[in-house]
């Protein structure tokens, strides 16, 4: 359960850091870079509220591989767009002794395909992490005492692995890219330091144990449930 719940906030935390980042990488407008995040925000607001009702629907590890191989798909998405064939431009030589001129110009998705990707990846991210927060509500059933102990364990597992990520990429940024400029760095960690979270996610819920279904017999206070079976007679409670 740590790891599950641990991928999955790498998967939204990371989405919501490099989005922007890539966006700066690939020149584009600063309303993009304004409004991109609102969508992924948005996005997952929306993702959010569909889990429940995906949950009823579906079942909660159906609801899981629904929200990774939505964020799976984002990830491809942009896999394809980045390895699309790059635009040649060719120029007359100013030179006689070169007659052409070659410009490279290399792919970058458009505002559009910004839009569509990043809040598709910004919901997926959101769901998984919502359904993480209940998976770990079921393991603490009803053990209540110890209900703040595995949060902060959770929570502190979490935090430690997005700092380690987040400062190890930024440091290999700028030993990478400290000669060169870099036009599809954050792409590529968009491609696969958030496809492999939620393939851990997608992982662990597979192999995850089906959460159990207690009857009315099993809860402990029987009287906050109206009523309740016993080797006597059912006995009510009217309030």
């Amino acid at each position: 359960m740590g790891v599950l719940y641990t991928a999955a906030r790498l998967a939204h935390n990371g989405s919501i850091v490099f989005v922007p980042l890539y966006i700066q990488e690939t020149r584009q407008s600063s309303q993009l870079l304004a409004l991109v995040p609102l969508a992924m925000n948005i996005a997952g607001l929306i993702g959010s509220v569909l889990v429940k009702y995906l949950i009823q629907c579906c079942g909660k590890k159906a609801c899981y591989f629904i929200a990774s191989t939505i964020g799976l798909i984002s990830c491809s998405w942009l896999l394809v767009d980045m390895n699309l064939p790059v635009q040649v431009n060719v120029h007359p030589g100013d030179n006689s002794t070169i007659p052409l001129t070659l410009t490279v110009t290399s792919q970058s998705p458009s505002a559009l395909e910004f839009y569509l990707f990043s809040s598709i990846m910004g919901g997926a991210a959101a769901m998984v992490v919502v359904l993480s927060l209940t998976s770990t509500s079921d393991l603490i059933d009803d053990n209540t005492e110890t209900g703040a102990f595995v949060y902060g364990c959770m929570s502190f597992a979490d935090k430690l692995a997005n700092g380690i990520l987040i400062a190890s990429i930024q440091g290999f940024h700028s030993w990478v890219c400290s000669d060169t400029v870099c036009t599809s760095f954050y792409g590529q960690v968009l491609i696969y330091g958030i496809g492999a979270p939620f393939l851990v996610v997608l992982f662990c819920s597979l192999i995850a144990p089906k959460p159990r279904q207690k009857s009315l017999t099993d809860r402990k206070d029987p009287q906050a449930y109206g009523s309740f079976e016993t080797s006597e007679p059912v006995v009510e409670f009217v309030y």
